[in-house]
């Protein structure tokens, strides 16, 4: 009988693990027709893409050749797009942010941050 719970169990297992595959290729595939739809075809060189998951929730981050062409994009509207496209893909999940899930940076990009003691630094 324990023999017969631990197989179900598995198969079970198994079963979800296969489901979470298809789910995130088929997401993942959306992605990148809404990122191609958004960027393709424009006066910008096509950015970057890439794409991964943060406590289960969807990370999007869309790298431009430099600064000029996401101030670019930004003035044709196409970031505005794209963050659209990806809160439509996502409207299933009631508490979605599109803007914590997608970012838009440019190659070579400095971060500052500032510590707890208030100084600023570049990292």
């Amino acid at each position: 009988m324990l023999e017969i719970v631990l197989y179900i169990i598995g198969v079970i297992i198994l079963g979800w693990l296969v489901y979470r595959v298809i789910y995130l290729r088929k997401k993942k595939r959306e992605y990148q027709n809404a990122f191609l739809e958004t960027f393709s075809n424009q006066e910008i060189q096509i950015p970057k893409l890439n794409t991964g998951y943060s406590y289960g929730y969807p990370s999007l981050e869309i790298i431009f050749e430099n600064k000029e062409q996401l101030k670019l994009a930004e003035k044709k509207g196409l970031t505005k797009d794209f963050e659209n496209k990806i809160q439509n893909i996502h409207n299933d999940i009631k508490d979605f942010e599109v803007d914590r899930a997608v970012y838009f940076t440019w190659e070579g990009r400095t971060y500052s941050y500032t510590t707890i003691e208030g100084n600023s630094k570049v990292g």
